[in-house]
């Protein structure tokens, strides 16, 4: 009767055991869930800021996404672009390192690394960054674009053609190629200015004045100050 008591007590021993550590994990995955949770609405805050081009926002919404959970590397890759439109080229080198050394061939952050080149006109830098990139977000037609931007400055227009074959003039969502030509057209020296400024109108018409504009600020600031 003993022994059997004695079993009785040691299952009943083992239960509550398990059932503490069922608590215990339970408790954790609330807690993780609930971390999860507050990141998400402080950087989702922080992208809408961005968006809006209103980077004082952004800061602040990013600064408590990472208070929040300062190992994820989002936190990093966004405080980094809103440093670079900022002109902070520094601290962006220094946000979107620390991404890429936590999460190495991270591809939002070897894309924003490309970004920071080609800001700085490191065109070569750049195409190897974006290349990288792509490798992680095939078919990406704005990272194909900006390939070809930096092929054009660097004088390989052979390599420049080759990129815009994968890119379509019927996308119906994406201006890439109307810009892609332009480019090449201004890379072989202007000759012909109205051909690039149709692409540019054909852009412009196709798919509305917002994505317009937002693709003509990477164009200007190549060509600007040609014809």
């Amino acid at each position: 009767m003993r022994g059997t008591w004695n079993i009785s007590r040691l299952s009943a021993g083992i239960l509550l055991a398990v059932l503490g550590v069922l608590f215990s994990r339970t408790a954790g995955w609330a807690a993780s869930d609930e971390k999860k949770a507050l990141f998400a609405q402080a950087y989702q805050d922080a992208l809408v800021a961005f968006h809006r081009q209103d980077w004082r926002a952004a800061q602040e919404a990013i600064v408590q996404a990472r208070r929040i959970d300062p190992d994820d590397p989002r936190g990093l890759v966004l405080t980094a672009k809103i440093l670079l439109k900022k002109k902070d080229y520094a601290g962006a080198e220094i946000n979107v390192g620390e991404a890429l050394r936590r999460k190495p061939q991270f591809g939002p952050a070897l894309l924003v690394s490309g970004d920071l080149a080609f800001e700085q006109r490191r065109f070569a830098e750049a195409f190897r960054l974006y290349n990288e990139a792509l490798l992680q977000e095939p078919g990406e037609k704005d990272i194909i674009l900006k390939m070809l931007y930096c092929q054009v400055m660097l004088g390989d227009l052979g390599a420049a053609e080759r990129l815009l074959a994968r890119l379509s003039p019927f996308d119906e969502a994406n201006p890439a190629y109307y810009f892609a030509k332009a480019a090449i057209f201004q890379g072989r020296g202007g000759r012909e200015p109205r051909d690039h400024k149709d692409l540019l109108q054909t852009a412009r018409v196709m798919y509305g004045n917002t994505v317009f504009a937002e693709y003509l600020r990477d164009y200007e600031f190549l060509f600007a100050d040609r014809p």
